[in-house]
């Protein structure tokens, strides 16, 4: 569990960022942080990331929200698949009751940690940053990557995934307040060219938005102090559901390395 925070010293912000089922390594960072008793005064999340923020925030407990990933194999994640073909291929309702079953706190005011939502706004084309009203509908709306989730319509707005324009949303943190952000990007390119022994046509589309991702959550997370990126690189989706152990671990990996440099800045006046 995190430590009660204190006037007295600095304040932690974590971004957890979009990348899928990829973010299944942000239960990882978690773990550790909460084993080296870091605190986390302040949560904002974009995609999957806005998933496990909004479940971590309710209930500030690693090894609950470990429990639901582990179990949740290949024969449950397929259930909360719902064809729809209208605004999109699935229409997003099982998951939102996936949502209310797992979250133990509807509305923003009444979560544990303070938690933001990035998502993107259709009409504007500009992020949408949700902190208030329902949770569900806000987590649901930042995960729905167009085509293959219909848009959610919230207070008037249809929002997609928050990935678009916001894929680490590090910003909000710093407007919460936060002195530390802590940026998880999903978006690790340092081991890219092991994946171009060969190239498919049918790769390219996947290939160039993986790119255009890239570059957004390089632009964002310019202003966090600390960027953890575990190498969750190169892993099809069903590969990601398979081995949801090891993409934890690796998550666990990143965030040891820079446990020194948290607690270097933490100890800083």
């Amino acid at each position: 569990m995190n430590q009660p925070t204190s006037n007295s010293r600095k304040k932690i912000g974590l971004a957890l960022g979009s990348g899928a089922l990829k973010g299944i390594a942000h239960i990882g960072v978690i773990k550790v942080l909460e084993k080296n008793h870091i605190p986390i005064d302040f949560i904002a999340g974009s995609s999957i990331g806005a998933l496990v923020g909004a479940l971590y925030a309710a209930n500030p407990d690693s090894k609950a929200l470990e429990k639901i990933v582990l179990a949740t194999d290949l024969k449950r994640s397929l259930g909360l698949l719902d064809p729809g073909f209208k605004k999109g291929l699935l229409r997003g309702k099982k998951i939102e009751q996936f949502l209310k079953q797992c979250l133990s706190h509807k509305d923003f005011k009444d979560l544990k940690i303070p938690l933001v939502i990035a998502a993107t706004n259709l009409k504007t084309g500009e992020a949408e940053i949700i902190k208030e009203g329902d949770v569900i509908s806000a987590v649901r709306a930042s995960i729905s990557f167009p085509v293959v989730f219909e848009p959610i319509q919230r207070e008037g707005q249809w929002l997609v995934d928050g990935g678009m324009t916001m894929t680490v949303p590090v910003k909000p943190l710093k407007d919460m307040g936060a002195d530390i952000v802590l940026a998880v990007n999903l978006y690790n390119y340092s081991k890219r060219s092991r994946r171009f022994s060969k190239i498919k046509i049918s790769q390219i589309g996947s290939e160039s938005a993986e790119i255009m991702l890239y570059q957004l959550a390089k632009r964002d997370i310019k202003e966090a102090q600390v960027v953890i990126a575990p190498d969750v690189e190169g892993y099809n989706l069903l590969e990601l559901i398979k081995h949801r152990r090891k993409i934890l671990r690796l998550g666990e990996e990143a965030a040891e390395e820079k446990i020194p440099l948290i607690k270097k800045l933490l100890a800083k006046n």
